[in-house]
């Protein structure tokens, strides 16, 4: 398994979650191995991203949402894991946390050219900014 965990804070970097830079983690892999990239983010959904990489790729992408009880005092966090089929996510332990992550075509495909934060907002600032304007 290989870990990319640098997206939690307010700024990400952009660069690593590219259509390149999964090619790049791709080719590091040892058969059956997964990417398991830590999307956990207040403002941005990045989980288009990587289905919409996975996609054009012919990898299979799953996401591992973790919500602990308050009391545990942790974090909820958020990991997409990208494999090089499916087989990789067999394991019954895996199998039960895991769900599919479809492909979002209304996104555009990030790479290293291109990539467009506005998609990936949680919320959309004109679509709030409109609503107080003309709350009906």
């Amino acid at each position: 398994m290989l870990a990319i965990d640098a997206f939690s804070s307010d700024s990400i970097p952009v660069h690593l979650i590219t259509r390149e830079a999964i090619e790049i983690y791709r080719k590091e892999l040892a058969p059956g191995g997964i990417v398991a990239v830590h999307i956990s983010n207040r403002f941005l959904d990045l989980k288009p991203v990587l289905a919409n990489i996975g996609a054009v790729s012919g990898m299979t992408v799953r996401l591992v949402a973790d919500s602990p009880s308050e009391e545990s005092g942790a974090s909820s966090t958020d990991w997409v894991l990208m494999a090089e089929n499916e087989s990789a996510f067999e394991d019954p332990k895996l199998a039960e946390r895991v769900e599919a992550i479809d492909p979002n075509p209304a996104f555009s495909l990030w790479t290293d050219q291109f990539n467009n934060l506005l998609d990936v907002l949680k919320s959309h600032p004109l679509d709030a900014i409109k609503s107080l304007v003309d709350p009906d």
